[in-house]
């Protein structure tokens, strides 16, 4: 490369002027992915608690629900409280139903997390024989602009409305007990 140019002192100073923009156009860019960054974790930092925080979740919950709910089962046979499943298929799973709802216009993309129970006389191939008559965990795509209401049939209503009851639900996790 020929930098003969550079011995006209305008010159000099115009590539100095252009190397100084460039490395602070670069940092200013850099700055804003790092900004963008920053809010994305700022927000999920929101529904981050400490082990300290789940430790007083879970002693609530087995001294209140969890004891009433076990008043009706075997002692031998108390009802599950925790539930599992592999990190790369809850991944595939959020894709997917994050891409089914980018295709059918959901911005507000959400997860509804429900309660239900197995059947003793379920004969679902997929589901484990010990989890039979046990309380179980499911999930759901949801529409979180749709508003909010405490009557579950209209928030079903508002999903099959936007065609959400079209995409799967997962279940199928590791439930705990039965041990």
């Amino acid at each position: 490369m020929d930098y003969k140019f550079l011995e006209k002192k305008e010159n000099f100073f115009l590539a100095l002027s252009f190397w100084v923009f460039t490395r602070y156009f670069l940092k200013f860019i850099n700055d804003i992915f790092a900004f963008h960054k920053q809010i994305n974790m700022s927000n999920l930092e929101k529904h981050l608690i400490s082990a300290e925080q789940t430790k007083v979740l879970a002693e609530e919950y087995i001294k209140s629900n969890y004891a009433e709910i076990n008043k009706k089962r075997p002692e031998s046979k108390p009802d599950s409280k925790m539930y599992s499943i592999d990190l790369d298929v809850l991944q595939e799973y959020l894709q997917l139903i994050s891409d089914e709802m980018e295709k059918r216009g959901v911005k507000n993309k959400g997860v509804k997390v429900s309660l239900g129970k197995y059947s003793e006389y379920s004969k679902d191939p997929k589901l484990k024989p010990e989890y039979l008559g046990y309380q179980m965990i499911f999930f759901s795509p949801t529409d979180l602009g749709r508003g909010q209401s405490e009557n579950r049939n209209a928030i079903d209503e508002m999903d099959a409305a936007s065609n959400m009851d079209e995409i799967p639900d997962l279940n199928y996790m590791n439930i705990t007990p039965p041990y």
